[in-house]
């Protein structure tokens, strides 16, 4: 009975870490893509013309080969 309560608790803590790890990685995704997306218009389309295309330019024609 003791063993098989043990086992039970380290299974439980196993798949309660797992469970918050997901949920880190899912809001870090949350935050991480739509700041990716605003950088990427800012560059597109406030920054049109400046140093900041003229160095990135290739890089950013590479993603995007609709401009």
């Amino acid at each position: 009975m003791y063993l098989h309560n043990k086992n039970n608790m380290r299974h439980f803590c196993i798949t309660n870490k797992k469970k918050q790890k997901t949920s880190i990685f899912i809001f870090g995704q949350w935050v991480f893509w739509p700041i990716v997306v605003i950088v990427l218009l800012v560059i597109i389309f406030i920054l049109p013309g400046s140093h900041v295309i003229s160095l990135f330019g290739d890089f950013i024609c590479g993603i995007l080969p609709f401009r």
